[in-house]
Order: structure tokens, then C-alpha cells, then sequence
């Protein structure tokens, strides 16, 4: 399936048309998570689908069942691509598989963040109190900091808008422009502040894109 290139509709046009595909196969989305699906073969064992975007991992005791699955999935996007194994590297994460009845997860890649220094003042940790950091907590944080903000993996930190660190490059390269407004054209105040009257009618327009 053809989507363009940036349209907000994408990911979820993509996955319903995924969702389809897996469950004329016979797979049932679990009831606890929409990304996750489930399949009771011919033999009775089940195989379990878990899909992340246009990334995916299958499961299954058998090998020829995860062979039917590929098989029927190549049939319907030929330009499905497999790996097999034991060992997977999935989203960044390595699965291993290899002692029966477990699954190993780790993380790797933090081995190149040792080179990395942090923006941070050294007076971060400058508060009025008796209780401060050492300097080895202090040079902790920092390269912690760094490692989080700048890293290869910081697009894993979702809890943290990364994008707004960099409001200035963005302003430099243009690609953001940041107008001066007098106090009486901030339409946000109506979100802030309980503006009223003729005020909170002109803001409430200008938010709404009315005016």
C-alpha cells in the first residue's frame, strides 16, 4: 500500500490495512493490546504477532508455522522482508531467544555515548543548601544529560519534547519564525487567564481561526 510521504493519516490507514491482512489469515488482535495478535494453528500452537509501525516479530514453538505465516505475508506485500533467528534485533532492543522457555532483552549502543559532553552549566548543581552534589555526581548528571538529549537513541526519550532544545537552530535555518506580539494580540491568554468580554470574544475568535 502507496501512502504519501509525511500525511498524519498514514500510520493508522497503514495499520488497519495490517490489522486486515493478519486477520483473514486467521490471527485475532488480543484483547489487551491492539499491537499484538494471535493465531492457533493447524497443529494448536499459537503464534503471536506483535506489530511496531512497519516493523513487526512473529513467534512460534515450530518453525514451518513462522514459514506459512512469511509466506502468506510476501503473497500480499512483495517486498516483505525476514530474519530469522534467535537472536533479533527488534526496535533498537536484542531479543535472545536462545535458552528455551526464556527471552533475553537488552539494550545496546550506550557504549557510544562515552565521548559525548554536556551544554549544562558546571553551577547546575548550585542551590542554596548545605546538601549539594559532588563533583562526580555533578559530572554524572551531565554526561547523563547529554546522553539523553544528544545521543543515537534519544528518539526513545517520548517523555521528553527534544524538539524544543533546538528552537534556536530551527530559527537560524529558518525553518521556524518567532514574531513579536503586543499583550493585546496573545490569543492564548484566553487558555490561561479568565479573560472576559470583548477580549475573550476577539482571543476566543483568533484561536479558533475565526477572525
Amino acid at each position: 500500500m502507496e501512502l504519501d510521504k509525511g500525511c498524519v493519516e498514514a500510520a493508522g490507514l497503514w495499520y488497519e490495512d495490517l490489522r486486515k491482512t493478519i486477520e483473514r489469515d486467521g490471527s485475532v488482535e488480543n484483547p489487551y493490546d491492539v499491537c499484538i495478535f494471535n493465531k492457533i494453528c493447524s497443529d494448536g500452537i499459537q503464534t503471536t504477532i506483535a506489530l511496531q509501525v512497519n516493523d513487526s516479530m512473529v513467534s512460534n514453538v515450530h518453525e514451518s508455522n513462522l514459514d506459512a505465516f512469511h509466506t502468506y505475508l510476501k503473497e500480499v506485500y512483495k517486498e516483505t522482508r525476514v530474519v530469522k533467528g534467535r537472536v533479533l534485533d527488534y526496535i533498537g532492543m536484542l531479543f535472545d531467544f536462545t535458552k528455551r522457555g526464556e527471552v533475553k532483552v537488552t539494550m545496546g549502543g550506550c557504549e557510544n555515548f562515552k565521548e559525548m559532553s554536556s551544554p549544562a552549566s558546571p553551577t547546575l548543581f548550585d542551590v542554596q543548601s548545605t546538601m549539594k552534589a559532588t563533583v562526580e555526581e555533578s559530572a554524572w548528571f551531565h554526561s547523563m544529560t547529554a546522553k539523553v538529549l544528544g545521543g543515537p537513541y534519544s528518539h526513545r526519550s517520548h517523555h521528553i519534547n527534544i524538539r524544543r532544545f533546538g528552537l534556536c537552530e530551527k530559527v537560524d535555518d529558518g525553518e521556524v519564525i518567532v514574531e513579536h506580539l503586543g499583550t493585546e494580540q496573545m490569543f492564548v491568554n484566553v487558555l490561561t487567564k479568565p479573560v472576559q468580554g470583548a477580549q475573550f470574544i476577539r482571543e476566543h475568535g483568533q484561536l479558533t481561526n475565526w477572525m
